[in-house]
């Protein structure tokens, strides 16, 4: 999973992109 990798070179993005993701989906 590259998503994974993305995270831990984001750091605290990695918990804003998801939320964005969410956002965007609903």
């Amino acid at each position: 999973m590259g998503e994974t990798r993305q995270i831990v070179f984001m750091g605290s993005d990695a918990i804003a992109l998801p939320a964005l993701r969410l956002l965007a989906e609903e």
